[in-house]
């Protein structure tokens, strides 16, 4: 019974990766290019970020998140890189992305940006380390292979709002496909992203900026998530974000410096799957910007 439970998870572990293929990230608003190559091009100054997201803490193989993004504006263009490694039981995945952007000036307060994305996602499943002995030859070998990502977004910026629409990843699998008993490749859900906000003026010091961002993936439910972040001197920012029917989460990013911020954000789930463990989740952010 073990035997089948661990293949049933080593399975799964690959789809449920793929159904939240996004790396599922509270801080998105602040390296937002890693659902939206559009916006590598929206920023002042250019910047590096680093993360790490270790999901349902208390739970033994939950998913850890590592990441890596670079945003580089220039002129009318944009050029973005990330890479993004996510590790949960058996399953490591590396996605890399190179993203291209180009601002359409509408007048003085209105921009359009248009984005591209390509990459592709490297994936090592340890089947020998599922098991201590086994006979079965479906752990004999670890499997390792590639799937290939084209991703699309734009980007329209007011004065005083902003509007998202993207698609990470055009390309998909509709199922595994496998080798005997060896898979050989994963499914792959299209993600849909819409999202949206205004920034309103509270004081001298104080900036309100209400946001919203829907996902939609295919074969998966859908999310949405309502955001509320206070900006004090446009340097340092609080925020609680509501993930219906999922997640409830505080975060906050502070300036070290003129160019290092630093930010924290803490999820705690609605509804827990086990009411033994610790099901929350602790997010780490370190920019850098010059």
């Amino acid at each position: 019974m073990k035997k089948y439970i661990l293949i049933y998870f080593a399975l799964a572990s690959v789809s449920w990766t793929f159904a939240q293929q996004d790396f599922n990230y509270t801080l998105n608003y602040f390296h937002p290019n890693l659902i939206n190559p559009a916006v590598v091009g929206k920023q002042d100054v250019r910047e590096i970020n680093l993360s790490y997201r270790s999901q349902w803490m208390g739970v033994p193989d939950a998913p850890k998140t590592f990441g890596f993004s670079v945003a580089v504006p220039t002129n009318s263009f944009g050029f973005g890189l990330s890479v993004v490694k996510d590790k949960v039981f058996v399953l490591d995945q590396t996605t890399v992305g190179i993203d291209l952007s180009y601002m359409v000036q509408i007048n003085e307060k209105n921009r359009l940006f248009f984005g591209v994305k390509g990459g592709g996602s490297f994936f090592d499943i340890r089947l020998t380390d599922a098991v201590e002995e086994s006979i079965d030859p479906l752990f004999k070998t670890d499997q390792s292979f590639f799937n290939p990502q084209i991703g699309a977004g734009m980007y329209w910026q007011g004065e005083n709002y902003f509007m998202s629409l993207s698609v990470p990843n055009f390309l998909r699998k509709t199922r595994y496909e496998k080798q005997g008993n060896n898979p050989v490749q994963a499914m792959d859900a299209m993600h849909f992203y819409l999202g949206g906000g205004f920034v309103f003026q509270m004081s001298e010091i104080l900036d309100y900026t209400p946001s919203l961002l829907y996902r939609y993936v295919d074969g998966a439910p859908s999310s949405l998530d309502i955001v509320q972040t206070l900006t004090i001197n446009e340097k340092h920012d609080v925020g609680l974000q509501y993930r219906f029917d999922e997640t409830v989460a505080l975060f906050g990013m502070l300036a070290i410096n003129e160019s290092v911020r630093i930010g924290v954000a803490y999820d705690y789930p609605i509804v827990k799957f086990d009411n033994t463990l610790d099901n929350s989740s602790v997010e780490i952010l370190l920019k850098y910007e010059w």
